[in-house]
């Protein structure tokens, strides 16, 4: 399989179409094929809009509330074939499976919420076992600390809930 720059990031928000093009051109500038955007805040309507002023493929979520929001955006020339799309009406995943140089593979991205991450990933696990292939790239923000040694928040988030998921 070719080599690929798969990037990840919490952009909160694209609103702004100041913003939208900074994306757009560091994607571009660092040589991206693979982006996994967080917190789009995309209303409905405006993946349509921005697919017309971003080359490639965009998969997004679109909620009303100007909130959440996932998105996967491809490079022109990546040769990712879909076969199945499936996007979270509440704006929190994206999921794509395909063929990527001839090869199965499923691309993911979760932007979870951030209380109540136990009961999302739940009803996300079903999810990922329908489109899961052998070789699968899930990406996002689980807003969640999975490991409380490696925490790095000033002062440490002794207390969070994520800890209570860890522990079930």
């Amino acid at each position: 399989m070719n080599k690929y720059v798969i990037i990840t990031w919490n952009v909160r928000g694209l609103g702004s179409p100041v913003k939208r093009q900074k994306i757009y051109a560091y994607l571009c500038r660092r040589g991206v094929h693979v982006a996994f955007l967080q917190e789009t805040h995309l209303a409905k309507g405006e993946a349509a809009k921005l697919q017309k002023r971003w080359r490639g493929k965009i998969y997004a979520t679109e909620t009303s509330a100007f909130a959440r929001g996932a998105l996967i955006w491809v490079r022109p020339g990546v040769p990712l074939e879909t076969t199945d799309v499936r996007l979270d009406k509440n704006g929190r995943w994206v999921m794509l499976k395909g063929h990527l140089n001839g090869q199965e593979i499923t691309l993911g991205n979760l932007y979870a919420p951030n209380q109540g991450q136990l009961e999302f990933f739940r009803e996300l696990s079903p999810i990922i076992g329908d489109v899961s292939t052998d070789k699968m790239i899930i990406r996002g923000d689980c807003n969640c600390v999975l490991d409380v040694g490696m925490d790095r928040s000033v002062p440490p988030l002794l207390s969070a809930p994520a800890h209570k998921m860890q522990r079930d």
